[in-house]
């Protein structure tokens, strides 16, 4: 084995070392996760799934389908900078993993003092 890499494996201390190889997987995380919210946000869900890992799609599968029309709009309030920021969603062996769990409740509240409803887009837990 070539000396540097023996380095690397032990030190990391390589320029072509561990770093890079975290650039590179952050840059493909970074391009499937755009690619996943801008099919969203065009109405492209066939195509967004694609990007999601199968567990993932089943655990969509489960409430009826990304194409659901209450799914499709919790999916539509994901942003892609809240999305690239939580330590839960990451780009797995298969692909996207953890945006599930970042999708908002969209429980309609009480209605208001004034009787209109009130739609929350909180975070799931956060509302019954």
């Amino acid at each position: 084995m070539h000396a540097c890499g023996v380095a690397a494996l032990l030190f990391g201390a390589c320029s072509h070392g561990p770093s890079v190889v975290y650039k590179l997987d952050k840059d493909h995380f970074l391009d499937d996760l755009t690619i996943f919210v801008e099919a969203v946000q065009g109405d492209h869900v066939d195509k967004a799934m694609q990007y999601l890992s199968p567990a993932e799609r089943y655990r969509f599968e489960a409430i009826g389908g990304a194409q659901d029309s209450l799914v499709h709009h919790r999916l539509k309030a994901l942003r892609l900078s809240t999305l690239a920021r939580r330590p839960t969603v990451k780009l797995g062996p298969q692909g996207l993993e953890g945006i599930f769990d970042e999708l908002p409740s969209l429980a309609v509240l009480p209605t208001s003092p004034r009787g209109d409803s009130v739609t929350s887009t909180n975070m799931p837990g956060d509302l019954p």
